[in-house]
C-alpha cells in the first residue's frame, strides 16, 4: 500500500515541482497544502461514516499526519527540484537512473 501511495504521489507531484517557478520554500509549502487538504478530506468523510474512538486520538493523529505530509513534501521537492538558475523553459534532461532514485526516493 505504501510503494502504491508514494508512486501516486510522486506522479501526481512531480510535473508540479519539476516546473514550478516558485522558491523552494513556497513549492514545499505548496505540496504541503496540497497533501493536508487531501487528507483532511478524507479525515472528514472517515469521520463521518465512522465513530471516532476519542478525540485525543484524532488530535495526535491530525499532528503527525500533518508533520509526515510536512516531511514528505520538503523530501519530494528536495529530491525533484533542480537550481534555481534554471528557467521554466529550458528542458530538464536527466538519465532515467537520475529520475529512478528520485522516485524510489520520495
Amino acid at each position: 500500500v505504501w510503494t502504491m501511495i508514494g508512486t501516486l504521489l510522486c506522479m501526481v507531484f512531480s510535473p508540479f515541482i519539476i516546473r514550478s517557478t516558485w522558491s523552494q520554500t513556497k513549492t514545499v509549502l505548496a505540496v504541503w497544502a496540497a497533501l493536508t487538504f487531501v487528507r483532511s478530506l478524507g479525515l472528514g468523510i472517515e469521520g463521518a461514516l465512522y465513530k471516532p474512538a476519542s478525540a485525543e486520538v484524532a488530535l495526535i493523529g491530525a499532528l503527525t499526519g500533518t508533520l509526515v505530509s510536512l516531511l514528505v513534501a520538503w523530501m519530494s521537492v528536495t529530491l525533484l527540484r533542480f537550481d534555481d538558475i534554471e528557467t521554466s523553459e529550458s528542458s530538464v534532461k536527466h538519465s532515467w537512473w537520475g529520475w529512478t532514485w528520485r522516485c524510489l526516493s520520495a
